[in-house]
């Protein structure tokens, strides 16, 4: 038994300590990262919507590993260098190290000193990623110029660019791995940095804003006239003019009308009422204005007016433009008693049905076809409306038939037409109709009247249509 307690002691003395393999990482640090420039675009000019490209990223490294494998001996070839620009996307352009195991990773060979890298990138922003939203710089930055200067407009800005600065708007994370290949045997070390850097936003200048701008040469009076040149006026009264303007974008401004002198009696020249106006998108659109217009009753006066609009421009300038001046011919009636006349009394009973008749009581005709009646109307003043027929059922509640007409009477006075209503029934079948006329028309405040004819009954047979037979 001594024996054996030396033999194990000795066993004990003999035995080598445990080998230890040190691998490690004992240097990673990166220098300054360029600022990454990224191009915005707007493609509908309203606002900026999408990133276009982005240029290099380009920073420096500095990496080492320290392996112990055996007294003054290093390995320096099994190492793998990440590179993971947040938010980016893209492939290494220098230096000229083998991928990994995909875009991001590298082997190399340390030590690195100040290792220039250059990455050629793309956009690949995701939610929750550490890149700054270039978009939404853009737009942010667009909302602060046009508050800032409130009497330009958003296209302005936009058919311009600008650019944007955003201090730390990425971050670049760049790890080491020393050693990777046997990490089960505790030879693999691991660190890791990162680092913001600034993105330079380039908000391009959007060619469909600029289609939008607005300039001198946005509008364009097409016409402006007075129908009637000549006419009779109770006073005081009112000239209408009618106007055709056109714009190339979406405008708005304000306009007058402007006497000028056209012989004795003619008003003194100056500006009438401003009021406003506005183009919701390119076109045209047509629109009444009207002077205010006195004088002695029953004399001939001429006038001279034409029409001024203005607006602003995309740069907050205003712009004028006039028409060619219009001259027309008004009279005072005599009814106004020397210009102090009352305004046209239009009301419920200004107009009158004198007569309405079908054309025939009975007949035949082919159908589809149309009765004929014929209607003569009366007014007390100057007006015009609408008229249209009413079918009446013996049950049920009258209905319209066929279209609304317009009319006109040009003073105090009476007027006849001619109106029609189609007609379909079964063949060969005399059938009865019963029908009136609605007229309707508006007062001076805008409220509508309506007045009905007595029914006219009449009778209608639609013919047959002989059959062709033909014998084989």
């Amino acid at each position: 038994m001594h024996w054996r307690r030396k033999v194990l002691a000795l066993l004990i003395l003999v035995s080598p300590a445990p080998v230890t393999w040190a691998n490690k990482v004992t240097r990673l640090t990166l220098g300054p990262v360029a600022p990454l420039s990224v191009k915005v675009a707007s493609s509908q000019g309203v606002s900026y919507d999408k990133v276009v490209s982005t240029d290099e990223l380009e920073f420096s490294v500095s990496a080492d590993c320290r392996f112990d494998k055996k007294p003054g001996f290093q390995e320096h070839d099994l190492n793998e260098l990440t590179i993971n620009p947040s938010g980016l996307g893209g492939e290494l352009r220098a230096p000229a190290w083998r991928s990994s195991h995909s875009w991001g990773r590298y082997w190399i060979k340390t030590p690195l000193l100040g290792e220039k890298v250059i990455l050629r990138t793309r956009w690949n922003r995701t939610p929750g990623s550490r890149m700054a939203d270039a978009v939404e710089a853009c737009n942010d930055e667009l909302a602060r110029l046009v508050f800032k200067s409130p009497d330009k407009t958003r296209e302005y800005f936009l058919a311009r660019g600008f650019h944007v600065m955003v201090p730390d708007g990425g971050e670049l994370k760049v790890s080491l791995t020393c050693n990777p290949l046997l990490p089960k045997a505790g030879f693999s070390d691991f660190h890791d940095k990162t680092k913001r850097f600034d993105l330079k936003i380039e908000c391009l200048p959007s060619k469909a804003a600029k289609e939008k701008l607005v300039d001198g040469d946005t509008v364009e009076i097409k016409s402006f006239t007075t129908p009637p040149k000549k006419d009779a006026v109770a006073c005081p009264g009112k000239v209408r003019f009618r106007a055709t303007i056109a714009s190339k974008a979406k405008v708005s401004g304000e306009a007058w009308l402007e006497s000028m002198p056209a012989g004795p009696g003619s008003p003194p020249a100056g500006k009438g009422k401003k009021t406003k106006w506005s183009m919701s998108k390119p076109g045209q659109a047509t629109s009444t204005l009207e002077q205010p217009w006195d004088g002695a009753a029953g004399k001939w006066t001429r006038g001279k007016t034409r029409l001024v609009l203005s607006w602003k421009d995309s740069s907050g300038k205003t712009w004028t433009t006039r028409s060619a001046p219009v001259t027309f011919d008004r009279r005072c009636s005599p009814a106004s008693g020397g210009g102090l006349a009352l305004a046209p009394q239009i009301n419920s009973s200004t107009v009158e049905i004198k007569s309405f008749s079908v054309d025939k009581k009975k007949s035949a005709l082919r159908c589809p076809g149309k009765v004929t009646f014929k209607a003569r109307i009366g007014s007390r003043e100057k007006l015009s409306g609408q008229a249209w027929l009413e079918s009446m059922p013996k049950a049920g509640r009258p209905r319209q038939v066929g279209k609304k007409h317009n009319w006109t009477i040009r003073g105090a006075g009476q007027a006849t037409s001619t109106i029609e209503q189609p007609w379909e029934s079964p063949a060969g079948k005399w059938v009865e109709g019963r029908t009136r006329l609605v007229v309707g028309w508006k007062d001076l405040k805008g409220r509508t009247h309506t007045i009905r004819s007595k029914p006219v009954t009449f009778s209608r047979q639609c013919m047959k249509t002989a059959a062709i037979r033909i014998h084989r």
